[in-house]
């Protein structure tokens, strides 16, 4: 009995101390790198700009000959929403034009910017020199567009958010500027209540 117990403890023994080193594999496999070295610094994530726009006004006025005209003016933002700056890249605002209905380069230039993570460029429409009408043309509708970073200069996280695109309907804005027609109810003119006349 004796001699059972011992073999016993001593396989017991073995087994704890051959898991031990699987153990601690698997606490190696599942720690950081910056747990297993302190002195390593983590690498932040990559840069990622993402682009939106939007109509924050609409000049409208009537030609001559009656023909109503619109001129959408447009917001843009370009946002570095990644963990590393985004250096020496370029930005391009585009406009639909008619009669063609193609999209024609607006910026005289390709400017080049760059932006810490978190930082944000905007790009303020809403004044006259960026007036492009739209007069009458029921084939198209007018709209701007943005795109950033075209020559692939940033190694982003994230590649499908770098283009966005709003378009305005002119249809919508005459019906709410053309006025309802009032109908005006004919009321029955009011009845008399008259005393009857007394023959004499």
């Amino acid at each position: 009995m004796k001699k059972t117990s011992i073999l016993l403890c001593v396989v017991l023994t073995f087994v704890f101390f051959a898991g031990i080193p699987e153990v601690l594999a698997v606490m190696k496999e599942a720690a950081p790198a910056s747990a297993l070295n302190p002195g390593a610094s983590v690498q932040p994530g990559p840069p990622d700009l993402a682009v939106t726009v939007k109509i924050v006004h609409v000049e409208s006025w009537t030609k001559d000959d009656g023909t109503k005209c619109y001129s959408p003016r447009p917001y843009f933002t370009i946002t570095n929403k990644g963990q590393s700056a985004a250096n020496n890249f370029d930005y391009i605002i585009e406009w639909k034009l008619g009669p063609g209905h193609t999209w024609q380069v607006y910026t005289s230039s390709n400017p080049t910017i760059s932006l810490k993570p978190g930082e944000t460029k905007t790009i303020d429409g809403n004044q006259p020199s960026w007036e492009q009408p739209w007069c009458g043309d029921p084939d198209w509708k007018p709209g701007w567009r943005i795109s950033a970073d075209t020559k692939k200069t940033v190694a982003e996280s994230n590649e499908t958010n770098n283009v966005a695109e709003k378009f305005f309907e002119p249809s919508i804005m005459i019906k709410r500027e053309t006025p309802k027609a009032i109908k005006k109810e004919i009321q029955p003119a009011p009845v008399q209540n008259r005393t009857p006349m007394r023959i004499r």
